[in-house]
């Protein structure tokens, strides 16, 4: 699974986890109901929908609503944001 769980919060209404994408490709087309916080730990990835790519050490920011498609280039090896 690429998800692993980091942090619940029922009472605060957000979660944290890690995301892990071990090959090249991409993560289907959705939309979070909140905002989105994203730190890139290793690898890069980008959105089909936008022109900036999140490289290791960057921040990206969601608003809700957001419809985005992720994408993990062929050269990557591993990407964990």
């Amino acid at each position: 699974m690429p998800f692993k769980p980091l942090l619940l919060s029922v009472t605060g209404g957000y979660y944290i986890n890690l995301l892990r994408i071990r090959q090249a490709g991409v993560l289907s087309r959705h939309r979070h109901t909140g905002g989105a916080h994203a730190i890139v730990l290793k690898g890069r990835w980008y959105y089909l929908e936008h022109d900036w790519v999140a490289s290791e050490g960057c921040f990206a920011y969601e608003p809700p609503g957001e419809t985005h498609t992720l994408f993990v280039p062929e050269d990557v090896e591993e990407m964990i944001t």
